[in-house]
């Protein structure tokens, strides 16, 4: 039974549980103590009492351990997949996944038993399927959903849940944006009904998804209060997964909203959680919030070309961000010719799906309009205008989308005086 008893508390340690969290009031601590070092052969009542409490079934306790090379090969396909996201190289981080994508085929084609470890493989498999293309595939959806079945005939719960995360994200980078919410809420619902033990982490990760959607669909006041409830929820636990996230979105939604104090608190709490990850990228996504609020709500152009100089020479790629804001501050500063420069080199990039990102970037068409018109270039500048009020006309409101509006006003306007 020495086999049962690691097992019991690798699930406890999983789930960041004490001897006394799984003992609960039916053991001593001392009991589970002995069961776990395999000193004690527990009664089927005993194991049933466990199983409750890791929020597993009992069946799943008495499975044989996965192999330990497939649980190497796991840990191996996370590490990789970590350090290529923190290098910021996005034709290395998809050769990677390529890559990786090949390798766990290699054991999908395995008759593999249904336990924890093939239920990771299948999740980690959709996530780099999506990854390869950046956006969910037909095959990125059926793995994800083979990882949910083996979950739940495991009764493994919360890692069932946090796919069903997985598949509303899919929605939304698909842009059914109010689709993605209401699966969210429903499996939300079905999951708290059937968990004993939640898990915070899995709690953070769908509150904080559940925020992005909402703010996606116009809910900005529900998004707000569930951020501030999550913050206020991580504070009181001292967790701080995801915080980067949740302080940058945090920022951006205060920068929205004109509360600048507020903003510039969340955006240093952000910067400092990615700086102690280490992630380029995350720390990229702060100075370019930044760069943005000296830019378009400080109009201090000069610094923001500063920052955004100092970035292209240590990412050396092209950056469709990098592009509308030194388009912006050219335009501030009332160098045309410069600012249609930079504007002309932007592309929509694929990765971006959130209204928010989307209405930003399609300022560029309306600053391009602004330029033309300066030019004279009255046909050129009102089919961007009318690019851009087209691209936004189903988003929620923004400051962008009204930039926009204003700006297609003003250009057709001036077109016929």
């Amino acid at each position: 039974m020495n086999n049962l008893g690691e097992r019991i508390r690798k699930l406890r340690k999983e789930r960041k549980m004490t001897l006394v969290d799984v003992a609960g009031d039916f053991m001593t601590k001392g009991m589970l103590s002995l069961i776990e070092n395999g000193r004690s052969n527990p009664s089927m009542e005993s194991l049933q009492h466990i199983a409750r409490q890791l929020d597993v079934d009992v069946h799943f306790l008495l499975e044989e351990q996965a192999s330990e090379e497939l649980q190497q090969f796991i840990r191996s396909l996370e590490e990789r997949i970590q350090d290529s996201e923190r290098d910021l190289q996005l034709d290395k981080y998809k050769t990677l996944l390529k890559q990786l994508d090949q390798e766990i085929a290699e054991y999908l084609k395995m008759n593999l038993p249904a336990t924890y470890e093939k239920g990771r493989l299948l999740e980690i498999g959709s996530r780099v399927k999506r990854g390869i293309v950046q956006k969910p595939t037909e095959e990125s959806k059926a793995l994800s959903q083979q990882a949910a079945a083996v979950y739940d005939q495991l009764s493994l719960f919360n890692r069932a849940y946090k796919v069903q995360l997985d598949h509303a994200l899919d929605l939304f980078l698909e842009r059914k944006y109010e689709e993605a919410l209401d699966f969210l809420r429903d499996k939300k619902q079905h999951y708290l009904s059937r968990t004993v033990v939640a898990d915070p982490l899995v709690q953070i990760e769908s509150d904080y998804n559940e925020a992005v959607y909402l703010y996606a669909v116009g809910k900005n006041e529900e998004g707000t209060a569930l951020i501030d409830e999550l913050l206020a929820f991580t504070k009181r636990r001292s967790i701080f997964h995801q915080m980067d996230d949740i302080y940058r979105i945090a920022a951006f939604n205060s920068l929205l909203t004109g509360d600048e104090d507020k903003f510039l608190y969340y955006l240093k709490k952000s910067r400092q959680f990615a700086e102690f990850k280490e992630s380029k990228m995350e720390i990229e996504s702060a100075q370019f919030i930044e760069i943005h609020w000296l830019n378009e709500f400080k109009k201090e152009h000069n610094k923001a070309l500063k920052m955004l100089e100092q970035i292209e020479e240590k990412s050396g790629g092209e950056d469709p961000y990098v592009y509308l804001e030194k388009g912006r501050a050219y335009f501030g500063l009332g160098e045309i010719d410069n600012a249609l420069k930079e504007l002309n080199k932007l592309e929509m990039p694929k990765y971006s799906h959130h209204p928010f990102d989307l209405s930003m970037l399609n300022t560029a068409y309306a600053y391009r309009a602004l330029c033309l018109a300066h030019k004279g270039q009255w046909e050129e500048a009102m089919k961007d205008a009318d690019l851009a009020k087209s691209a936004v006309k189903d988003f929620p409101h923004t400051p962008y989308r009204d930039f926009i509006y204003d700006t297609w006003e003003r250009v057709h306007q001036q077109s016929l005086s």
